[in-house]
């Protein structure tokens, strides 16, 4: 019994150690496998899944590009209609002066004749379009589609909504000093007696015949040319292996596609592989706005067969269209099918290793238990290793493909997308402990000069220090993204009070306050900055990073490098800027300048002998406007040179008309923009408009102000000198204000000096502003040049002056701005 049990002893003993070990290595083994493989699965899901959002953005945003095209196109159609309207009637009227001109020599009629047949046999817009002629009272002289009516009366004629067609074309041709304009009516179509369609028409005045030449057209007809522009366009377009577009109509017909023999088909019941009624989803989804759709693709461009695909589909209402574009699953699943391989070939390799060392250890364990088992645990580390190396390769990939998705490619910062969802979290933090979140806009002012003086591969150098200098601002918890360009958002919750937000905004504004090396130089920049706060300006962070640009703009607009807090009065203040603007790019269009003349007056004989012209602008909505507050706005949206051409033009108009009817004609005097002033063909233009007035260039000042010098003065010298030799005068406004005045006098052929009303003001109550007007007067004197003082509104200050022997007076103590009606009334003797 006891040998019996020995026996069993020893073998337990000899046995059960290796029996135990490989048990246990087995046990380990399968274990390892199975997490292995569990591991690799959940990786393989989520890889999947990443992509797949992915794809589905893309598509959406090559669509949303696509409207956006198709908009800008759709809205340009009539605009785009007009200008060609305008450039046939023009090449129409050029035609008929140019046989006018050479054959004057010939009868009336026959001349006539020539030019009827000459306009007649001409067409355009694809065979739509065509010129016809009538006498400004009315009666027809050609119209090649419809001869029946040339020779009769037509002054009478209405469209349906009661608008007279003919008097609205001859008034469009009569209204304004182009004797040329566009005219609108409704009238059915030769296809489509039943309806009235939209049609405008362009009319200019050919005066040797007391005739108006004119054209219409339908602007369907154009919008459908448009269209069918936009279709081709759309049929070609095409991005990756297999994306394209398509577009079709509300009622199931393809428009464009990139199977052509599919455009021209009504396929509204055609339904896929599963029985899906695509075309009608298409269509529904598109009318509700816009959404994906998931369906059997009938085709696959790269393989020529069916495949799962995700649409993603937008309607354009007005056309009643809809636009989309798609991924092919297939695509997907060979991206991932390719990666599963990858890791299973890797992991059937690693169990392969597995099985055989467990076999081997297992015969070695029976010799060397204790040696095999120590082996053992060293390879089962190593097998570890490996598939841990694999785990962490697999996750790199997983988490590049996430850090792709929310950050930025240049900066390596958080991208929009990112930037959203933190401030969202930071507003649900700071919400729980009942603290605040600032969100700050950040803008590098005048980064487009870096990438001008630079080139652009040194701006997004300047990009990437500043964005490293941003990172190193803020702390656990906070955020910075690139929002897009040179703009960077901010994002700090659980903030104690707004004097932390301050705080922040000086870290913040103290990364501009040293210099950016790059390729050896030293770069300085500064960023202005906008900030709203959590809970006051907003609740969520569309709302807070909006009204963040708001103020980010009033900071930009009212001083560079500055920071400003969002409030209301900011948010209205801001507003009517934006209003203000827009009000201002129609304000000459819609005719809302005007302008007052204030009188000069000779000092010595108290008569008029000048005026100066002002602008005044009253808006429809904004009421008056001042001159102080429009015209360095005008300045910076680049529409200076249009008002004042509008200025120049209508006061020589209005001094010319004066001086006709004047035994003692007066000069104008003309504030010029710095702009306007070095813009091509300054001088010309003045002197054309002064020759078109009937004014004689010695009846007219230009005024210039010392910041036109003081911007550049290598620019400015050549115009005065040519305005000089062409007659004008040119005077020095604001005179003494500057810092260089002496020396503009002593360089350029100024022939008047403009005393600023600043030193008229204190001239009776401070010894140096009288010692400094005295000083001007006898400099001036000296020059051979004529001094005015402005804003003079008492008799003592008058006295004052002439004492002085100033020249000429401006300002209230002698008359207010007039109107030119107001002007010539006052001062111009009535005939008895």
């Amino acid at each position: 019994m006891t040998h019996s049990n020995d026996k069993n002893l020893l073998r337990l003993i000899k046995f059960g150690p290796i029996s135990l070990i490989i048990f246990f290595s087995i046990l380990v083994n399968v274990i390892v496998i199975h997490e292995n493989k569990s591991m690799s699965d959940f990786d393989l899901l989520s890889l999947q899944e990443d992509f797949e959002a992915t794809e589905r953005q893309i598509i959406k945003n090559q669509v949303s590009q696509l409207y956006q095209h198709i908009l800008v196109r759709k809205e340009a159609a009539e605009s785009e209609l007009k200008q060609s309207m305008e450039l046939r009637i023009n090449q129409a009227h050029a035609i008929a002066s140019t046989i006018y001109n050479n054959n004057q020599h010939r009868p009336e009629h026959v001349v006539k004749a020539l030019i009827n047949d000459t306009l007649r046999s001409v067409s355009f817009n694809q065979g739509r379009g065509y010129y016809f002629i009538y006498t400004m009272d009315g009666v027809n002289v050609m119209h090649p589609t419809v001869p029946s009516l040339e020779n009769k009366a037509l002054w009478d004629m209405k469209d349906v909504k009661g608008n007279y067609i003919i008097r609205g074309l001859a008034e469009a041709a009569s209204k304004d000093q182009r004797q040329a304009g566009f005219y609108t009516w409704w009238f059915p179509k030769p296809d489509n007696k039943q309806a009235s369609f939209k049609k405008v028409g362009y009319s200019k005045y050919f005066a040797p015949y007391n005739w108006f030449i004119g054209t219409g057209e339908y602007v369907i007809d154009f919008e459908s040319q448009i269209k069918q522009e936009l279709l081709k366009e759309i049929q070609k377009m095409r991005y990756g292996d297999n994306g394209y577009f398509f577009v079709m109509d509300f009622k199931g017909n393809y428009l464009a596609h990139y199977k052509t023999d599919l455009v021209g088909l009504n396929r509204f019941n055609a339904v896929d592989a599963k029985g899906f009624p695509l075309v009608k989803e298409i269509i529904k989804v598109a009318r509700s706005g816009e959404g994906y759709i998931n369906y059997v693709a009938s085709i696959m461009p790269e393989t020529g067969e069916p495949s799962d695909k995700t649409s993603f589909v937008k309607g354009v209402k007005d056309w009643q269209w809809a636009i989309g574009t798609g991924t092919y699953l297939q695509e997907i699943n060979e991206y991932i099918d390719d990666r599963k391989i990858t890791i299973e070939a890797r992991h059937q390799q690693e169990l392969i290793k597995i099985v055989a060392i467990s076999v081997f250890v297992s015969l070695i364990l029976i010799v060397m238990s204790i040696l095999i088992s120590k082996n053992i645990s060293l390879r089962f580390q190593n097998y570890q290793r490996k598939i841990q190396l694999d785990f962490e390769a697999l996750e790199a990939t997983k988490n590049k493909l996430t850090h792709m998705a929310h950050h930025d490619a240049l900066t390596q910062l958080p991208n929009r997308v990112a930037l959203i969802e933190r401030i969202n979290t930071g507003i649900a933090l700071s919400q729980q402990v009942g603290q605040s979140l600032a969100v700050m806009f950040v803008d590098i002012d005048d980064f487009k000069k870096v990438n001008d003086n630079y080139g652009h591969s040194m701006g997004d150098r300047l990009l990437e220090h500043v964005s490293k200098r941003f990172s190193e601002v803020i702390g656990e918890g906070d955020t910075v993204c690139r929002f897009g360009g040179d703009e960077f958002i901010f994002c700090f919750p659980k903030l104690s009070s707004l004097l932390e937000a301050e705080h922040k905004v000086q870290a913040i504004q103290d990364v501009f306050r040293q210099a950016i090396p790059l390729d050896g130089k030293q770069v300085y920049t500064s960023g202005s900055i906008g900030v709203s706060m959590f809970p006051e300006d907003g609740k969520d962070a569309e709302k807070l990073i909006s009204k963040a640009d708001l103020v980010l703009y009033k900071s930009k607009a009212e001083q560079k490098g500055q920071f400003l807090f969002y409030d209301k009065v900011t948010h209205l203040k801001v507003k009517r800027d934006f209003k203000l603007e827009e009000e201002l790019r129609l304000a000459i269009t819609n005719q809302e300048f005007s302008l007052v003349y204030q009188p000069q007056i000779c000092t010595a004989s108290q008569q008029i002998i000048g005026v100066e012209a002002l602008i005044r602008w009253v808006s429809p909505s904004l009421g008056f406007i001042s001159p102080a507050e429009f015209i360095p706005l005008a300045e910076d949206i680049g529409i200076i040179e249009q008002i004042g051409e509008f200025v120049l033009e209508q006061a020589s108009i209005d001094i010319g008309h004066y001086n006709a009817n004047n035994e003692n004609p007066v000069t104008l005097s003309v504030n010029i923009s710095p702009d306007h002033l070095v813009a091509d063909n300054f001088a010309n233009t003045v002197l054309n408009f002064a020759k078109k007035a009937g004014l004689n260039s010695s009846y007219i000042t230009v005024e210039i102000t010392e910041n036109v010098l003081i911007a550049d003065v290598k620019k400015a010298k050549p115009v005065i000198e040519q305005l000089r030799n062409y007659g004008f005068d040119v005077s020095l406004d604001d005179f003494g204000t500057g810092y260089s005045s002496l020396s503009y006098l002593a360089e350029l052929p100024i022939s008047e000096i403009k005393i600023d009303r600043s030193f008229i003001d204190k001239l009776l109550v401070n010894e140096q502003a009288e010692s400094l007007v005295k000083s001007i007067i006898l400099i001036a004197s000296s020059g051979h040049m004529s001094v005015v003082a402005e804003g003079v509104e008492t008799s003592e200050q008058y006295e004052r002056l002439r004492e002085f022997n100033c020249d000429v007076i401006q300002g209230y103590f002698f008359d207010k701005p007039l109107s030119i009606e107001e002007l010539s009334a006052k001062y111009i003797p009535k005939k008895n």
